[in-house]
């Protein structure tokens, strides 16, 4: 029995249409994750939000949203405050 297409992991095709272009090695570092949709896109929006948001849900991140959190986080430029 095949497995539900929620469950399976995010294609290449899928994470460019929910991030936009990626560099090759950060795509492919995603990929290697084996993240869903729904964990590629839970990244996405824990990424858009802003901090004082983040404190007032006191929700975290965890799993394979978390691995592609980390991975996009990397290559994001530094916040004027971390300059």
């Amino acid at each position: 029995m095949a497995k539900p297409a929620v469950d399976q992991p995010a294609t290449g095709h899928e994470i460019v249409e929910i991030l936009g272009p990626l560099d090759d090695a950060v795509l492919a570092a995603i990929l290697r994750t084996d993240a869903t949709r729904n964990e590629v896109m839970e990244a996405y929006v824990w990424l858009s939000a802003d901090d004082q948001l983040r404190r007032e849900r006191h929700s975290t991140i965890r799993g394979k949203a978390a691995e592609v959190c980390r991975i996009l986080e990397a290559e994001l430029p530094p916040s004027p405050d971390e300059r």
